[in-house]
């Protein structure tokens, strides 16, 4: 899924802390995420990268990098200035006080988590900016969810810790790779912001919502969930307690009431 400012037909690596990316004349970075994007209205290439009509396939890698299938090679196209979005260095590491999304992240970063694998999703638009922009983070992007319980295993192999991020509807995407936590006795964290509950006004979105914490539970993972700002810390705490430091799986389900229900 593609974020929101971004309209473009062509692949770019312009990572926030590379030191080579282009500023405006108020010295802010133009900054993409660290992920290839399709650009759809024109754009210019990386030098190893050329311009191409769509992408088929594209898995990210580490620091950015990303591996693409292209379908074809066609016509060149007229270049012109992609459309970047301007983002304030200073202000990356200064979040808003008071955002109970912050006192998440800062309590995952306390608890060594540097392993953000996650698929775009406005419920977690601040974990997924900070960690972006954080440069003691690996933040990975997700073709599909499932993808995420994978990396998450491999962190720990390597002796790191990780936290899936995810919506409730890709939740069915994980289950039977889940297994893998199971039989691997893998720590393992997952917030999950959810759809389909308190005054979701889009009703595709019920049936796996509704269904979100008992396939989780089927499958051996722990369910917490957050219901009010005040009680986020305190949950997310617990459930770090309980991958990190008791072993088990689990995940802290972002209701509705907390992040705000959805007409649409």
């Amino acid at each position: 899924m593609l974020q929101p400012g971004f309209d473009c037909e062509y692949v770019l690596d312009l990572r926030p802390h590379d030191a080579g990316a282009p500023r405006n004349d108020g010295g802010e970075r133009l900054v993409n995420p660290r992920i290839g994007m399709m650009m759809r209205d024109g754009g210019r290439s990386t030098p190893d990268v050329p311009p191409i009509d769509r992408m088929e396939h594209w898995v990210p890698l580490e620091h950015g990098q990303v591996i693409i299938s292209l379908a074809a090679w066609h016509r060149p196209l007229r270049l012109r200035q992609p459309r970047l979005r301007c983002e304030n260095t200073m202000s990356q590491s200064e979040p808003a006080a008071g955002r109970w999304q912050d006192q998440v992240y800062d309590l995952l970063r306390r608890h060594d988590v540097t392993q953000f694998a996650y698929v775009p999703d406005a419920g977690h638009k601040i974990l997924i900016e900070r960690a972006l922009a954080d440069p003691g983070v690996h933040a990975v992007a997700l073709t599909t969810e499932e993808e995420g319980v994978a990396l998450i295993s491999g962190a720990d192999l390597g002796g790191a810790r990780g936290v899936l991020l995810m919506q409730s509807s890709g939740v069915g995407n994980c289950i039977n790779m889940l297994s893998l936590v199971s039989g691997g006795r893998f720590p393992f964290l997952a917030l999950v912001s959810m759809r389909g509950d308190f005054g979701e006004g889009n009703p595709w979105q019920y049936p796996m919502g509704q269904a979100t914490q008992k396939v989780l539970e089927a499958m051996g993972v722990i369910c917490l969930r957050a219901e009010a700002p005040h009680d986020v810390a305190g949950v997310v705490g617990a459930a770090l307690t309980t991958a990190f430091q008791a072993g088990n799986a689990v995940a802290v389900l972002f209701t509705q009431r907390l992040i705000g229900a959805k007409k649409f």
